[in-house]
């Protein structure tokens, strides 16, 4: 099964969702095409939403989030900060 970028879109967020990762703001994902390692992945990236009772502003000071995405299978296969640190290989079981 080889994915899009709506396919992408949607796995990163269940894997965001289900394990009880901050939901991003609407609006602010963006989707692109990228290898690592060899592999073919689609990279989601977003913006965190403000925890409840957290203030909106404080979004300003924090770098977002970024999932990989399998092409071929749409399993999560990384996750990470935007500002750069990535995990790789065990994201299904971070």
């Amino acid at each position: 099964m080889t994915t899009n970028a709506d396919d992408a879109l949607r796995a990163a967020r269940a894997w965001a969702d289900g394990r009880g990762r901050p939901a991003w703001r609407d609006g602010s994902a963006s989707v692109e095409r990228s290898e690592v390692g060899g592999r073919g992945v689609w990279r989601v990236t977003a913006e965190d939403a403000p925890a409840e009772g957290e203030a909106d502003w404080s979004f300003e000071f924090d770098g977002g989030q970024s999932y990989l995405i399998d092409a071929e299978t749409g399993e999560c296969v990384g996750v990470g900060l935007l500002n750069g640190d990535m995990l790789f290989g065990g994201a299904k079981d971070a």
